[in-house]
């Protein structure tokens, strides 16, 4: 049980480490936004295309600690995910340190939290499911529901549902919390189904695969392989000669969708419009590889948990290896540079490639994806979306520092 509570407090030291380092990444600002836009009343600030219940969970705690409510909302989950891995693996008797480890491994952690923050709920809310569906349980599948509804990657749980006693009765658990978000989408948007297509729109760019996309998915995952690695070594140490103890099976359910999932991640990795969410992504693999491992593999929880700090350590001294990958963050030293910019000069409202971030900081701002026709417009090259969205024909350019101008509208006979 030490081993366990090491653990957590190493987790939560990490996650403090990095929000103090980095603050928040976009996609987690984003759905900080989605809360504050309900609490406000502001649905301008709401990202519709995005699953839902990460900023509806994220309510509660923008009421109470505002921007700084994403931390507190990441604290809270690490601590039920590190209550639910030890209440399953007494109730499945794992070992409570092997299960625990691999959840909380540095690494994959940094990913599913910091970054976006809706992973970490859909991966509780699959820990809960899966638990209930290895106990017979038929509303196993609700849980899986909520954790699509967090995330649309873990949408691919829904096959566990063919391996159940009762498929009619689990398909009407899994369909139940989808009926609102559905109608919700068919009123606001005219299509039930909006918020799906919009969301496969942005992840996914090309009609044809990116081999090239193959090489930054290896370098993106590389900490999950070399720990992979590890827990495969370990698992050959204790099962050498014993042929009854397979690391697979094909008749194993949790493993028949990590396979699936193994295969959708790898897809996503050739066709994705942004290769470095695969690592966080990847949940979707790595919350079945935790049941598959820890059913099969009863001791060496010692050894585990010392790769986990040397995988801490590992972090903590290359954070600028995740600042390099995860630069589109609210400490980001150009955009606070051009909020500065902004203020001073008094702009009501400026369309930018970063509106998420400067929403966050309280200046209205506009996507390029809506209308800005002579509003001033702020790029900020390196980070947010591609700059080549707005045409800039009618622009006067005002540059602010080597990598952020802002643009002006002129009228066309007085340039």
């Amino acid at each position: 049980m030490k081993y366990t509570i090491a653990l957590l407090a190493l987790s939560l030291l990490l996650i403090t480490i990095a929000y103090y380092e980095l603050g928040y990444y976009w996609d987690l600002i984003a759905h900080i936004l989605y809360a504050k836009g309900i609490v406000k009343g502001d649905y301008n600030l709401i990202e519709w295309e995005r699953a839902p219940l990460s900023g509806l969970v994220l309510i509660p705690f923008y009421i109470f600690f505002g921007n700084n409510s994403g931390y507190f909302y990441i604290i809270a989950n690490i601590i039920i995910t590190y209550a639910l891995s030890i209440e399953i693996s007494r109730k499945l008797n794992y070992n409570e340190l092997i299960f625990t480890s691999i959840l909380l491994t540095p690494f994959p952690l940094l990913f599913y939290t910091i970054f976006n923050g809706a992973e970490i709920l859909s991966i509780n809310f699959l820990l809960f499911g899966i638990f209930l569906f290895l106990k017979n349980k038929n509303y196993f599948s609700l849980f899986l529901a909520l954790a699509a509804l967090t995330k649309v990657i873990a949408f691919p749980f829904v096959v566990l549902i063919l391996f159940s006693n009762n498929k009619k009765l689990s398909f009407l658990y899994y369909i139940f919390p989808f009926i609102p978000w559905l109608i919700f989408n068919y009123i606001a948007f005219g299509n039930p189904l909006f918020n799906y297509i919009e969301t496969i729109k942005i992840a996914l760019n090309s009609s044809f695969p990116n081999f090239n996309n193959l090489y930054s998915l290896i370098y993106m995952l590389a900490p999950f392989l070399i720990f992979y690695f590890a827990l495969f070594l370990i698992y050959l140490k204790e099962n050498y000669g014993k042929s009854q103890n397979k690391l697979y099976s094909l008749n194993d359910p949790i493993f028949i969708i990590f396979f699936i999932n193994l295969f959708i991640l790898l897809l996503s990795g050739l066709f994705s419009n942004a290769i470095y969410t695969i690592p966080r992504w990847s949940y979707i693999i790595y919350v079945p590889f935790v049941f598959i491992f820890a059913n099969r593999v009863r001791n060496w929880d010692k050894a585990i948990f010392y790769i986990n700090i040397m995988l801490f350590i590992f972090l903590v001294f290359n954070m600028n290896l995740i600042v390099n990958v995860y630069s589109t963050n609210e400490r980001n030293p150009n955009l606070i540079t051009a909020i500065n910019y902004i203020k001073a000069h008094n702009y009501s409202i400026v369309a930018s490639n970063v509106w998420v971030l400067l929403d966050f900081y309280n200046i209205s701002s506009i996507s390029p994806y809506n209308n800005y026709t002579y509003k001033p417009i702020l790029i900020i090259n390196g980070i947010g979306t591609s700059p080549k969205l707005f045409n800039l024909e009618n622009y006067k350019e005002i540059i602010i520092n080597k990598n952020t101008s802002l643009y002006l509208p002129v009228i066309p006979n007085q340039k």
